[in-house]
């Protein structure tokens, strides 16, 4: 009798202890207003670290101080907020010229540091960004389709944000939508962001989440 008495006490309290949390939890959902708020504040700090980056690796782009704030920035406009549109085009054009110096070694199938990672993550800031396909993002575009071509998917060269450790999406997007080229391999690596298994991270989550909203041509 006790030890039924302890059982029903036991589920009576787990029962009360769930619809507890699951109310607070509507509790701290944030708020329009708050969200807002959120997004305002943060632009500017992700103006002020892009532009930084910038103008101290003038040499160098790079995923996490261009490409990600590109994206921020121009999802934000896309939803209405106010951003540094001098910073943005410059932003740009910085991608845009990083890529031309480097177009012989595309040519060339040698790429430049950072390889398919980089150039994909260039691409896509260059898509965000509304820029048009020419020869150079054709050059690029024609190494990433050759490189690791022993894989049916691109990998990453190294495991660290902003990328995941079972394939490379930057480049997935940037060729397809950029260039218009939906190649078998991008087909590979679009399939690889739905399939399941161990050692999923954040950037392996959200590339999921975006990888969804890639259809093939």
């Amino acid at each position: 009798m006790n030890s039924r008495l302890v059982r029903c006490v036991a589920r009576a309290s787990l029962l009360c202890a769930f619809a507890s949390f699951h109310a607070f939890a509507e509790d701290i959902v944030p708020s329009n207003e708050a969200i807002k708020a959120a997004v305002v504040k943060s632009l500017p700090l992700l103006e002020t670290g892009a532009r930084g980056s910038m103008e101290k690796r003038k040499q160098c782009f790079t995923c996490h101080n261009q490409a990600l704030p590109v994206m921020a920035l121009t999802t934000a406009r896309s939803r209405g907020f106010t951003i540094d549109a001098e910073n943005l085009r410059r932003q740009i054009q910085f991608t845009a010229d990083f890529l031309a110096k480097n177009r012989t070694n595309y040519l060339a199938g040698k790429g430049q540091g950072g390889q398919a990672l980089t150039a994909g993550y260039a691409l896509w800031t260059l898509e965000m960004g509304g820029w048009k396909s020419d020869g150079t993002t054709g050059a690029v575009t024609e190494f990433l389709l050759k490189f690791q071509n022993d894989f049916d998917h691109w990998k990453p060269t190294t495991i660290r944000p902003p990328h995941g450790r079972k394939f490379v999406y930057g480049q997935l997007r940037g060729v397809a939508r950029l260039e218009n080229v939906w190649h078998d391999r991008a087909a590979g690596t679009h399939l690889a962001t739905h399939c399941p298994g161990q050692g999923m991270d954040v950037e392996d989550r959200a590339a999921e989440h975006r990888g969804s909203r890639v259809p093939p041509s």
